[in-house]
């Protein structure tokens, strides 16, 4: 196995393509808050601004 995936679970996924399988052995849900999220850069903020006006 290629050592980025050494701290997955193995599978059916690990032989062939089966996205079902490889969430069902490797997902962990993220219990946290969103303090670990950069902040929006202003181009974000910008695209975002056109965004909120084409919604309405």
């Amino acid at each position: 196995m290629r050592e980025q995936w050494k701290n997955f679970k193995g599978g059916n996924w690990c032989n062939r393509i089966d996205v079902k399988d490889f969430i069902q052995k490797n997902y962990t849900p993220y219990n946290g808050d969103k303090s670990f999220l950069e902040k929006t850069t202003p181009r974000t903020d910008k695209v975002w601004e056109k965004c909120s006006i084409l919604l309405k």
